[in-house]
């Protein structure tokens, strides 16, 4: 058992694991919604994923899928293709199906 040293501490690792079970499950629809859509196997990169992005194996190739981030409200962003977003985080895998054909992307802008 870890122990820390201040509350603050404990609140901030576990914000973190939260944020990565997250982002595990955002990366899981995403890979399933560009599986339908290709027709090929899409997984998420082995050793990849944390707290705020992911990689993607395309067909068997490691990162072949691209990089992927979470922005700040929420936005499932390709950082390989100018910042293309590509749904939410709250989006099922027929929502990213739907956005991803269209292939009208708004793109990313940080808040500051």
């Amino acid at each position: 058992m870890k122990i820390f040293k201040t509350f603050i501490g404990f609140i901030k690792e576990s914000l973190n694991e939260v944020k990565q079970r997250d982002t595990a499950a955002i990366a899981s629809r995403l890979s399933a919604a560009i599986s339908k859509i290709e027709g090929v196997d899409v997984s998420v990169t082995k050793g990849s994923l944390d707290a705020g992005g992911f990689d993607l194996d395309y067909d068997g190739k490691e990162f072949e899928g691209g990089s992927y981030f979470i922005g700040d409200s929420g936005e499932i962003v390709n950082a390989a293709t100018g910042l293309e977003i590509y749904g939410n985080m709250s989006d099922s895998v027929d929502d990213l199906v739907k956005n991803i054909k269209k292939g009208k992307f708004k793109k990313y802008k940080a808040i500051e």
